[in-house]
């Protein structure tokens, strides 16, 4: 395999994981939307005493169920957000590829040598492999929050 077919691979390989991680955010993002809507019209704290257990015990249970369901959202929003990096001379990275034309870009490519395009789209591999790399923590954190919302929204029906 040469080091141009190499690299196609790679950059290949890199973006799958990318989208992996905004599928498994966008996931994330469904389910505790779903949660919230399942726990919110249950829960009524207007007829609360806050003097019996029970009322106290749904009061922190609910308390905890928000907290973590809102940590699940943040996580994944962080997650799907636009992270594209790329410097303004970089002939594969999207901001600076956006601004050209076609035939300007083509004259650019074949200007330059393909160890020289190998180069770049090294870095940019790098560059992609960071970001999913940050998707993923996200999504991570995101997956544990969501655990702990469905635990806790499981609790407040059930202590209803």
């Amino acid at each position: 395999m040469n080091p141009t077919e190499f690299v196609r691979h790679v950059h290949s390989y890199t973006s799958d994981y990318t989208r992996f991680a905004d599928t498994k955010a966008g996931f994330v993002l469904a389910t505790a939307g779903v949660l919230f809507g399942v726990v919110a019209p249950r829960v009524s704290l207007l007829p609360m005493t806050w003097t019996s257990g029970p009322d106290v015990l749904r009061a922190v249970l609910l308390v905890i169920f928000v907290i973590a369901d809102a940590l699940a959202f943040y996580h994944a929003v962080g997650a799907v957000r636009a992270t594209v990096m790329g410097s303004a001379h970089s002939l594969v990275a999207f901001p600076a590829v956006a601004l050209l034309s076609p035939p300007n870009y083509a004259v650019l490519v074949s200007s330059i040598s393909e160890d020289a395009r190998v180069e770049q789209v090294s870095t940019h591999i790098i560059e992609l492999g960071q970001i999913a790399l940050r998707k993923y923590r996200q999504v991570n954190q995101a997956l544990t929050a969501l655990e702990v919302a469905a635990f806790y929204a499981a609790s407040v029906v059930i202590a209803r």
